[in-house]
Order: C-alpha cells, then sequence, then structure tokens
C-alpha cells in the first residue's frame, strides 16, 4: 500500500492542556471542538503544533452558534493546518443570535465577513429572547 492509500487515521484532541503527540505516527489528522481547547489562541498553539508535524486539524460541530461560527470561519482561513473542511451544524440552527445572515456557501466554502472584529453583531432581540431566569 503506497502513503497516498493508507487510510487516514485521526486523534481528538480535548484541550490545549493535552498536546498533540508526536510519537503517534499513523495519525494524519487531529480533529477537535472550537471551544474546548479554551479560546482562538489554544486552538492557534494546536493549530502550530498539528502543522510541525505534518498532520491537518479541523473542528467537528459541536454548539457553535453564529460567533462561533464566526471564530471558526476565521480560524480556517487564518490556521495553515486547517486546510480541509470542517464540519458545521450552522445551518441547522434556527436562531444563531447574530444579526447579520451572509455565511453563504460558496464552491464548498464559507468566506469568514470582511468586517472587525469576527464581524458579526449580537442580536440583542434574539439574546432577550432566549434568557432563561
Amino acid at each position: 500500500m503506497t502513503k497516498s492509500e493508507q487510510p487516514e487515521v485521526t486523534a481528538n484532541v480535548g484541550s490545549a492542556a493535552s498536546p498533540i503527540p508526536a510519537s503517534h505516527g499513523p495519525i494524519t489528522g487531529v480533529v477537535c471542538e472550537p471551544h474546548n481547547p479554551g479560546g482562538m489562541a489554544q486552538v492557534r498553539s494546536l493549530s502550530e503544533q498539528a502543522y510541525g508535524q505534518n498532520r491537518k486539524l479541523w473542528f467537528r460541530a459541536c454548539f457553535e452558534l453564529g460567533i462561533s461560527w464566526a471564530a471558526m470561519c476565521h480560524m480556517g482561513v487564518a490556521f495553515a493546518a486547517m486546510d480541509r473542511p470542517t464540519q458545521a451544524l450552522f445551518n441547522w440552527i434556527e436562531d444563531d443570535l447574530i444579526e447579520e445572515n451572509d455565511f453563504a456557501m460558496k464552491g464548498g466554502g464559507v468566506r469568514p465577513p470582511d468586517r472587525p472584529g469576527l464581524g458579526v453583531t449580537l442580536d440583542q432581540a434574539a439574546l432577550k429572547r432566549y434568557t432563561v431566569q
């Protein structure tokens, strides 16, 4: 079996405190939830580890709403190890708690909005609607 014919082997990484083990030879990819590592800086650290080990990194969907989805999109284009499709359930959510609605799929991908910060505005009315007392 040639290298290109070998099946992809992935590892789940739950947090930045559990780094990607370099000794796991057959692992070609690493998957994490965007929230578990502890934030964008920690995901960047995981991405740099994966890239340095010639491994791919991608997200699996969890409970992301509009703000997290925007962060996932930005990290997906900013981090070199994230060059494969990422799982997301964003379109299955009734209300994503953001005002913008311009995350359309184009050519199999989503481009982050070209606005300051993450490019999204928290929908205050939706936040009030879903507040639990």
